[in-house]
C-alpha cells in the first residue's frame, strides 16, 4: 500500500481513541523521548500481561487546515483493554490514536524506521500552486 492510500485509510478511521499519557506518571518507568516503538516493546517485556499496539497519532494541528497529519506510534494495551501511551507525558497533547490497518508484521517491516509521518490532503495544497500538478491538487503525493 502506498502512502497516499495509507493516509486516506487512516483519515477514514477517525475519530480515533483518545489516549491516556502516562509516560511520566509511572514509578520506575523512564521512557526514551522519540522512541515509542522501543518503549512499547520494553514495557511489554517488563509487563507481559500488556500488549504492544501499533498505529498512528492524529496530529492535524501540526499542519495546514486542509491536511491531516499522522505520526507512526506504538502504545500498549492494558489487561483491561485500555490503550496507554507510555512514551508521552501527562502535559503532552492527548492525541487521537488510529490503529494501523494491517497486521503487526506489516507495521514492523514497512513502517518502523521508514515512514514516520503521512499526510492526507483534504483539498488543494496551499503550499504549491495547482498548475504544478494538474487538475486535482489533492492527489499530489510529492510531499510524502
Amino acid at each position: 500500500m502506498d502512502r497516499d492510500k495509507l493516509a486516506a485509510h487512516l483519515a477514514y478511521g477517525l475519530p480515533g481513541t483518545r489516549l491516556s499519557n502516562i509516560g511520566d506518571q509511572t514509578p520506575g518507568w523512564s521512557p526514551e523521548s522519540g522512541r515509542c516503538h522501543e518503549n512499547a516493546r520494553r514495557w511489554v517485556e517488563a509487563n507481559p500481561t500488556y500488549a504492544v499496539v501499533h498505529g498512528w497519532l492524529n496530529a492535524r494541528g501540526e499542519t495546514f487546515d486542509n491536511r491531516l497529519r499522522f505520526h507512526s506510534h506504538s502504545v500498549v494495551r492494558s489487561p483491561g483493554g485500555e490503550l496507554l501511551d507510555i512514551t508521552l507525558g501527562g502535559t503532552a497533547p492527548r492525541y487521537e490514536f488510529v490503529r494501523h490497518p494491517f497486521d503487526d508484521d506489516h507495521f514492523r517491516d514497512r513502517i518502523i524506521g521508514a515512514v514516520p509521518t503521512v499526510d492526507h490532503l483534504l483539498g488543494p495544497d496551499p503550499v504549491m500552486p495547482p498548475e504544478w500538478f494538474g487538475e486535482d491538487a489533492s492527489l499530489d503525493s510529492r510531499l510524502f
